[in-house]
């Protein structure tokens, strides 16, 4: 469901997660979210911002550990490269995050000098 509102609002994006993991609780873009989550669930709007501000610290902490992969191999010191995947809709197991809803790390792969 909440792949579905970010494919709709045209968040499912890194510019779009570290937007959404910066953004106010009490923002309007984050109250949409919730409306619309909500409507879909079969909950309250105050439950479903619970589980967007969960959402949200759990991207704040896949952002920091995308940003350290980075920084890692920009200064040439890891030969591996991270494979992503979503742990929702599955898609991807490339060296770049496609679904932004719940991404993680499934394996590093060799990368030649």
């Amino acid at each position: 469901c909440l792949q579905g509102v970010l494919d709709e609002m045209g968040l499912n994006t890194e510019e779009g997660a570290r937007k959404l993991a910066g953004a106010d609780p009490q923002g309007e873009e984050m109250k949409r979210m919730a409306q619309e989550l909500a409507a879909r669930l079969g909950v309250t709007v105050g439950e479903a911002m619970e589980r967007l501000v969960r959402w949200q610290g759990d991207q704040r902490r896949m952002l920091a550990l995308l940003d350290e992969e980075a920084a890692k191999t920009a200064k040439g010191g890891k030969r591996l490269r991270a494979i992503w995947r979503c742990g929702v809709c599955g898609r991807a197991d490339k060296p770049y995050i496609v679904c932004w809803v719940s991404p993680f790390i499934v394996r590093y792969d060799q990368v030649d000098a």
